[in-house]
């Protein structure tokens, strides 16, 4: 609704100078000839104004973590599956299965990165699984 917004605004009152803040990544993203500007008062009692690059064409994502500052998910969230695809990529089968067990109920099922863990633990299971099989006609040899 709101990048809608912005477009009625620029179509319809192309002579006006509109000053809009917003806290959304798609309004920022989404919006081709717009000035934007950073406000931040974080380290002092001075408010800081800093022009941006524009975001036009960004994905929200990279919006919150560049020019936001923001994490893209809840950090507890984001660090259990930072750990999850390091349990993943270290082969370490058994304890990734007991993290994947841990985050299915708290979050959607269709969340994406439960969806690429299973894949990626499911094709480790099979790595796993065909390196044994070679181990044994080795050893049968």
């Amino acid at each position: 609704m709101a990048t809608l917004f912005v477009k009625t605004i620029d179509i319809n009152l192309s002579k006006l100078s509109v000053c809009l803040t917003t806290h959304s990544p798609l309004v920022i993203s989404d919006s081709e000839d717009v000035l934007t500007y950073l406000i931040d008062s974080s380290e002092s009692t001075t408010k800081e104004l800093t022009v941006l690059p524009s975001q036009f064409g960004q994905d929200a994502n990279s919006v919150l973590l560049d020019v936001m500052d923001t994490d893209i998910r809840n950090a507890l969230i984001n660090t259990q599956l930072n750990d999850l695809f390091d349990a993943i990529q270290e082969s370490k089968i058994e304890e990734a299965k007991s993290m994947l067990n841990k985050l299915e109920p708290i979050l959607p099922a269709n969340n994406l990165e439960l969806t690429k863990a299973k894949f990626f633990l499911q094709k480790q299971e099979l790595r796993k699984q065909e390196l044994r099989k070679q181990e044994l006609r080795r050893e049968k040899n």
